[in-house]
């Protein structure tokens, strides 16, 4: 695939691997190894808004997580 140009060698930290398996009936199947990016992934307990929030901000220029950011789940009323 290298050779065709469709991928590129990359030394990027967050670069995954690419295999190409073979499968049973006779066609083959691009598998990406993401087990190195997923170890590197930083996870933040806070959870996503809701989408309304998001179409608010369409027309705004500067933004801030302060107002996202609170210290209850959204679901469930209580303390993350």
């Amino acid at each position: 695939m290298e050779n065709l140009g469709i991928i590129r060698n990359n030394n990027s930290s967050l670069a995954s691997s690419v295999i190409l398996v073979e499968e049973k009936e006779s066609f083959n199947r691009v598998f990406i190894d993401y087990q190195r990016l997923n170890k590197q992934t930083i996870l933040y307990p806070h959870f996503i808004s809701h989408a309304d929030v998001f179409q608010g901000m369409e027309n705004h220029r500067y933004f801030s997580k302060q107002g996202l950011l609170a210290d209850t789940c959204p679901s469930k009323g209580r303390k993350c």
